[in-house]
């Protein structure tokens, strides 16, 4: 649903603001029979009307137009459009382009925007239709392929809307186009160019103040059709740390339907792995048929960024251990080194007895050795929390 400004409806003399609420349906465009419009929240209930592909006779099963013409071909068909209310109706009936959300939706264009492909080759018999209480009605169209269509697919849907005035919370009068449709799908013949590309990979890595605590990094990206057909495919987004342990994220969902031109931008959270100075986080996108189509056999598109994961609270704690038995040491080497207790300033040391001859004993004593072998213990014990618990 989106609000939109027109000029004010005059209700007497006293003019009330006017909020055009759009109500999008691109689930129903994915379905292709006949289906009940839907309200607005907080708004009264719409009246029910629905649309889907027909013959000269009547409804089909079909769930949506589909075909494959040449340039300058023209193709004939019909729609179904339907009142199921205790209301006579009169609605508009139009074609247009198609497009994907951000989220990769499926959707078209609003009546006032012009299409520049298969909406604007659709020609409808009318574009007005009054339809009595409980009742139903054919529409024939033509759909004329131009001589210059390029090769591949071209997507677009005819949509049926109602708009209606009604009141707001507030009194202010809004206009509600609720609207339905079902989809059309073209493919010219000629060189078809399945192709999907990864676009505006970012990662943001978030620490945790825990010493031997996991992080998580924020991947986003764009998924975008550079072919010409429309393809789905099978996502997945993993880190990989500098142990080689992986971590893969949960989402996103697979696309399901991604038209040509068309892009659908993604966030994922990748979550539970330790942070080891630096980590790849790695896209693979597997392009995949879309229902009814053939299977395109093409290879994964991928993509790797290589990213900081600096675990700052365990290398500060790690430094204060090894400051700490660093002053330890040089407090013993200082002792070892002064004189001894007792001793007036200015006099030698009594000499103490010489003990038997042996081997030269190494600079520092055993408890020098052992703090510093402790120090070096904690600094590998640390090393191996950042590294060896992945």
């Amino acid at each position: 649903m989106r609000p939109r400004r027109t000029a004010p409806h005059q209700q007497g003399r006293a003019p009330a603001l006017v909020l055009l609420l759009t109500t999008l349906v691109a689930a129903l465009l994915a379905l292709g029979t006949a289906t009940p419009a839907t309200a607005a929240p907080g708004m009264p209930a719409p009246q029910t009307f629905g649309i889907q592909p027909a013959s000269a006779k009547g409804p089909d099963n079909r769930g949506s137009f589909s075909y494959s013409a040449g340039p300058g071909a023209q193709v004939k068909d019909h729609v179904e459009v339907w009142n199921y209310g205790d209301q006579p109706l009169q609605l508009s009936l139009y074609a247009a382009d198609a497009f994907n959300t951000d989220t990769g939706g499926y959707d078209v264009l609003p009546a006032g925007k012009p299409s520049k492909d298969v909406g604007s080759w659709v020609h409808l018999a009318t574009a007005a239709v009054t339809l009595p209480a409980r009742s139903h009605r054919t529409v024939p169209f033509t759909l004329a392929v131009p001589a210059g269509a390029t090769p591949g697919d071209h997507s677009g849907g005819i949509v049926l809307s109602l708009r209606r005035i009604t009141k707001d919370a507030k009194g202010n009068e809004v206009a509600v186009d609720e609207r339905v449709g079902t989809r059309i799908h073209l493919r010219v013949p000629g060189a078809l160019r399945p192709q999907l590309t990864l676009e505006g990979v970012s990662t943001v890595y978030h620490g945790t103040l825990n010493p031997f605590g996991t992080g998580s990094t924020t991947v986003g990206y764009t998924v975008r059709n550079t072919g010409n057909i429309r393809l789905a495919g099978h996502q997945a987004v993993r880190v990989r740390t500098a142990t080689g342990s992986i971590v893969t994220a949960k989402g996103p969902a697979d696309l399901t339907e991604l038209l040509p031109g068309n892009s659908s931008t993604y966030t994922v959270t990748v979550s539970g792995f330790f942070p080891t100075l630096w980590s790849t986080a790695s896209i693979t996108v597997d392009p995949l048929a879309v229902t009814g189509d053939t299977d395109p056999r093409l290879s994964s598109s991928t993509s790797q960024t290589r990213f900081a994961t600096v675990p700052w609270t365990l290398l500060a704690l790690l430094l204060l251990l090894a400051l700490f038995g660093l002053s330890r040491y040089r407090r013993y080497r200082r002792s070892r080194r002064g004189a001894a207790p007792g001793t007036p300033p200015g006099t030698a040391p009594a000499p103490e007895p010489s003990p038997a001859p042996a081997a030269p004993a190494p600079a520092g004593s055993t408890a020098g050795k052992a703090a510093a072998a402790g120090t070096a213990l904690l600094l590998a014990l640390g090393l191996t929390a950042i590294g060896g618990a992945g």
